[in-house]
């Protein structure tokens, strides 16, 4: 129950009713029972349902919480903006924005000068500008005015409900974008020396009265109601207008970064997304605009630089406890991939910024996000050529590049400031002493609760990350002396001199923290070397060489899973992958020295092991880029095939282009101006066809529609060909295709079917659909033996079918022929659709054939059929979907085709139970049973359909007996075969005389094992439950129960007033409850969770049998004496309501 009210509405009525009656009626004891207070969260949720259901109905509680909300809203825009200034002065301002306004409506914008003058006389007349404090109050009401009159005007234009929020229509920015060009001029006639202190006092004024909207929002908690697009507008005019005007007037850098700064300040100081969260898009918009961050990074003393640098930091120290704590909402995960595209700007456009901060950066990221941090390490110089990391023995020792240290802006070392311990740092790595320090360093590295860490042990990351690098820095210096006192002609590697150098200070250190550390500690520590792997230099060198060393002389092969598990999982993200993390994995698992294939961590999942013999036969002496090349070439090969390759059939050369010829002809009569509508043309044509004997006889009229289908389908595919590029070319899904071909010979058919008899129509329709089926089939099936399926192109059969469906539809209705002609038209569509098409046999086909089934000429005409066949015609079509969707669903295999065709499939159900609720009410039992237990919502939205003559009693109405309903006195309609899986079983019969008479004794057990699929039956080798058996038992036991309990009411006297649950607890020795509550008692958890979920599966609308199931669920709730049934029922009705 529990499972089922957990997804998304709409809920079934029937499982409401049963979970509002457990939950509330006292006889059930369900708040004593464990279950309920096992965790907090669900103890919560149970007493939120309890409350919304406490004499309360539920439209009821939700309509006076919308109208609370909308009490809160309805406020007038711009409430939280008006500053409390004497209304003349506000007055006064007003007029002079009005005024200013009036001039830039003006067709030249007021540009000239001539206009400026005046305007500028007026401010000083009036003293708006006379000193700081004027200035400021005319620049905070002025912008208090801009902002209202946006939020004014969207909610004039806005209906009632948009202006709810305000934010769906655009703003009226003419006010905010008058007062940015004001500024601007007030900036432009201002003294160069003056000017910083204006725009940093018009940007404060501006923050401020945002920074006092948001406050006085949140006070009334409302702050979600904040519409950040008139301030970003704002900011925005100003900071690309006087960028523009600098420029204008040949401004030098200096100023332009000074007035950059002043921006860079307040979105520092006062709108960074920490301190600001409802601006953090408008502020990323804003940090990465073409007028701010490249004229930050274009400046040449790397101030800018500075600036972005601490910007990007607040961004991901935001970011940070989201992405820690995997708390990854959609605004969140929205910022995320903001953030991602700015990082990709900066190193397509400016690498050497990030190569620069990575230390900075990196160590505000947390270690969960491998792939931001892999975006800032891939940074190269774009001086450089980087060397193939895949070429085959490359000696990195022999790089000139690996010989240089890379140039590092970040202050790497104040984190050790900050701890204390550079000093003594320094001192050991001179000397080696005193022996205690790497035990000290080591405790350091550890925030405790007395230094405002939390209670439990946690690493302090930005000091590892410190103080790696420091040593790292360090010992490259000192290595590099080592190497400039050896002898010339010595060329003694790397490696071999670090194996010479155990005594080296820095490198016992290093060796000290991977060995000591705990894992988290130790993780930390390898995720600050391998954040060093990045282009060649002497620091990617030396950590390279630091993390082989560390796994080749370590004695604890923990140490070496987790530098493999800190490679590994860089490697495993999305590209680009750091150059010096590729060389070192490449040396670790192509160089025998490290054995890294005899460790048992290589070999403990088969996955694993795979994924490193793929990664090792990718690196055998093959360039990944020559690799890929060569991967490539073969796939254009296969591609490289004329269209239509896999659609011409062995006909001869003569047939083939006389049928061409002929459609051709046919072609050209469909290119007229009126279509070829006329009967006049129509009849030339079907005499040239019998002329040629195109149609006489089956075995001719079957070649004509099948080498007319390879041509139509191949035309299409040949225009796309020559319209596409050579990219394009090889996949042919870019562009549309071209289809008049196929249009005409979709009209061909229907002139076809319109001159033949009645009678003979079906069978030739099936006759052209079978044709184009084959086709289709036949194609797949070659692209299939040349392992090229994916290549398929559906969309010129899908326009085919489509065309034929729609046209053969509408000349039915224009000729006034009956329901049962379109209904014999329909099931040729249906059979093909079923026999030769469904998802299972061409699932290269499924999203067509999704469409074709769900088009308006074809399931609603299926639905409009008075005798019920349209609608056991579309039950097996469904069923057939939900058969191909069951393994991916059931195994939650969701790619994003699945989850395509899923949602799909949601649509089509929606469409049905809003236009056709009578069908999913008929077979629910069948549509159900094909869809695995755990798509909950899926089958809620087929319980929740009831017939539209019915209106629903609110399943919340206080002390709701359902016995007085006279709709739970009528059985539905059920028109599935749900007998079918019991007659399979060959327990009908002997079912029938046990609910008669309750014998034989042995048959519940007997039963029992018959629902468990064995394995000499087709079975799997583990236990397995046969779920369709186990849905048509629970029904068919439920239908005869019904029967037998109104046979036992009809005796009752007539003022007897019984409750069914009261003839439930008198009615113990009924067979049929007796063998219901004996499976729900005995069988193993598996199955008793499928037995519930088929009696859950009844509780729909009013009904006799939702009654009867409701009451029975309740009953065996009551009765049993097991907790972990009661905790079973409860999960089953929870889990469909909370979807």
């Amino acid at each position: 129950l529990l499972e089922r009210l957990l997804v998304h509405r709409p809920h079934p009525w029937g499982l409401l009713i049963t979970f509002i009656e457990l939950i509330k009626n006292p006889r059930y004891h369900f708040w004593d029972y464990s279950f309920t207070k096992c965790a907090p969260e669900i103890h919560h949720l149970f007493e939120s349902v309890a409350r919304s259901c406490n004499n309360v109905s539920g439209q009821g509680q939700q309509a006076v919480q919308q109208q609370q909300q909308q009490q809160q809203r309805n406020l007038v825009p711009g409430h939280f903006l008006r500053s409390n200034d004497p209304g003349v002065l506000r007055q006064q301002v007003a007029q002079l924005l009005h005024t200013w306004i009036q001039i830039c409506a003006r067709p030249d914008g007021g540009a000239h000068e001539a206009v400026h003058r005046p305007y500028l006389s007026l401010l000083q007349q009036q003293g708006a500008l006379k000193g700081d404090e004027n200035a400021n109050r005319f620049f905070r009401i002025t912008t208090e005015l801009c902002i209202e009159s946006a939020l004014n005007h969207a909610a004039v234009t806005n209906s009632p409900q948009q202006r709810a929020t305000g934010m769906s229509k655009p703003l009226h920015y003419m006010a905010v974008d008058a007062f940015a060009k004001l500024v601007v001029l007030l900036v432009k006639y201002a003294e160069v020396r003056a000017r910083p202190s204006l725009i940093a006092m018009v940007l404060d004024v501006v923050a401020g009265v945002l920074c006092r909207e948001f406050v006085l929002r949140k006070q009334a908690g409302m702050e979600s109601g904040l519409d950040q697009r008139p301030y970003f507008r704002l900011f925005l005019n100003l900071q690309q207008d006087l960028v523009e005007s600098y420029e204008a007037e040949g401004l030098g850098e200096e100023h332009t970064l000074a007035m950059l700064s002043a921006f860079a300040d307040i979105y520092q100081r006062v709108l960074q997304p920490r301190l600001m969260p409802g601006f953090a898009f408008a502020w990323l918009e804003l940090v990465s605009n073409r007028c701010f961050m490249p004229n930050l990074l274009r400046s040449k003393d790397g101030k800018g630089w500075l600036i972005l640098e601490c910007l990007l930091v607040d961004l991901f120290t935001f970011l940070h406890p989201y992405l820690k704590d995997l708390r990854i909402s959609p605004s969140v995960r929205l910022l995320y991939k903001g953030t991602l595209r700015v990082l990709l700007v900066l190193l397509h456009d400016f690498p050497e910024f990030l190569c620069s901060f990575h230390f900075s950066l990196c160590d505000a990221i947390p270690p969960s996000c491998i792939q931001l941090r892999n975006l800032i390490l891939s940074a190269f110089p774009r001086s450089m050529q980087l060397p193939d990391p895949f070429t085959p023995n490359l000696k990195v020792d022999l790089l000139s590049e690996a010989q240089s240290a890379p140039n590092i802006m970040s202050q790497y070392q104040s984190a050790l400031e900050t701890a204390g311990i550079k000093a003594k740092l320094d001192e050991y790595l001179k000397s080696g002493s005193p022996a205690g320090f790497l035990t000290d360093v080591r405790d350091r590295l550890v925030i405790s609760a007395e230094s405002g860490g939390t209670p439990q042990r946690e690493y302090n990351v930005s000091l590892i990350n410190s103080l790696v690098l420091y040593v790292g820095v360090h010992a490259v210096s000192q290595l590099a002396s080592m190497r400039n006192k050896q002898a010339a002609n010595s060329q003694a590697t790397l490696m071999e001199m670090l194996a010479q150098a155990n005594s080296m200070p820095a490198l016992g250190l290093l060796e000290h923290l991977v060995n000591e550390l705990e894992p988290e500690g130790r993780y930390h520590c390898l995720n600050a070397i391998a954040n060093q792997l990045r282009f060649p230099s002497s620091h990617t060198h030396f950590f390279s060489c630091v993390l082989l060393f560390l796994f080749q002389e370590t004695r604890n092969d923990l140490v070496r899973e987790q530098i493999t598990r800190v490679l590994l999982e860089r490697l495993l993200v999305h590209r680009p992958h750091p150059w010096g993390l590729l060389i070192t994995f490449i040396e670790l698992i192509k160089n025998p020295r490290y054995h890294f294939w005899d460790y048992s961590f290589t070999k403990c999942a088969p996955e694993i092991h795979h994924l490193f013999e793929s990664v090792a036969r990718s690196c055998n002496n093959v360039s990944g880029q020559g690799q890929q090349a060569v991967q490539q070439q073969q796939q254009q090969q296969q591609r490289n095939l004329v269209p239509g390759h896999f659609l011409r059939s062995n006909d001869p050369g003569v047939l083939r282009q006389q049928v061409a010829q002929l459609l051709h002809t046919w072609i050209q009569i469909c290119a007229r101006p009126d279509g070829g509508a006329h009967e006049a043309v129509h009849r030339p044509y079907l005499s040239l066809l019998q002329q040629q004997g195109a149609l006489k006889g089956d075995e001719n009229a079957n070649r004509f529609f099948r080498i007319t289908t390879e041509l139509c389908i191949e035309s299409a595919l040949n225009h796309a060909a020559v319209t596409n590029s050579p990219q394009q070319r090889a996949t042919g899904m870019s562009k549309p295709l071209h289809y008049m071909a196929v249009d005409a010979f979709a009209k061909l058919v229907v002139l076809l079917v319109k001159y033949a008899e009645v009678r003979a129509r079906p069978s030739l329709i099936a006759m052209v659909l079978d044709v184009v089926a084959g086709v289709l089939c036949r194609e797949f099936v070659l692209r299939k033996q040349a392992g090229m399926e994916s290549g398929l192109d559906q969309r010129p059969y899908f326009r085919l079918f489509l065309n034929l469906q729609q046209d053969l539809v509408e000349s039915y209705e224009a000729e006034g022929l009956g329901e049962e002609h379109t209904l014999a038209m329909l099931s040729a569509f249906a059979d093909i659709y079923q026999r030769v098409l469904q998802p299972r046999l061409m699932p290269g086909f499924a999203f067509a054939w999704l469409e074709l089934v769900s088009n308006r000429c074809f399931m609603p005409n299926l639905l409009r059929s008075k005798d019920g066949k349209g609608w056991l015609i579309l039950e097996c079509l469904l069923v057939d979907l939900f058969t191909f969707l069951h393994p991916y669903l059931k195994d939650l295999r969701i790619s994003p085709s699945v989850r395509l065709l899923y949602k799909g499939t949601l649509r089509v159900l929606l469409v049905l139970l809003h236009d056709f609720p009578e069908f999913l009410c008929s077979f629910h039992f069948s549509l159900c049973d094909a869809i695995p237990p755990s798509c909950i919502q899926l089958r809620n939205l087929i319980l929740s359909a009831f017939p539209r003559s019915m209106q629903l009693p609110d399943p919340f109405t206080p002390n709701l007996k359902v016995d007085l309903l006279s709709e739970a006195q009528s059985a539905p309609n059920i028109m599935s075969q749900y007998q079918s899986a019991l007659e399979t079983a060959g327990i009908k019969a002997k079912l029938d005389e046990y609910l008669k008479s309750g014998s034989p004794a042995g048959f519940l057990t007997d039963v029992r094992d018959r629902l468990v699929i064995s394995a000499e039956s087709g079975g799997t080798p583990q236990r397995e439950y046969n779920v369709s058996l186990i849905n048509s038992l629970v029904l068919y036991v439920g239908v005869h129960a019904v029967s037998q309990l109104a046979s036992m009411r009809n005796k009752q006297a007539a003022n007897s007033q019984a409750t069914l649950m009261e003839m439930l607890a008198q009615a113990n020795s009924m067979p049929a409850l007796g063998l219901l509550e004996h499976l729900v008692n005995e069988l193993e958890p598996e199955g008793r969770y499928h037995c519930l979920n088929a009696i859950a599966n009844q509780l729909r609308f009013p009904s006799s049998h939702t009654h009867f199931f409701s009451c029975v669920l309740l009953f065996l709730f009551q009765e049993t004496r097991n907790d972990l049934v009661r905790e079973q029922i409860t999960r089953v009705l929870l889990e469909r309501l909370l979807v």
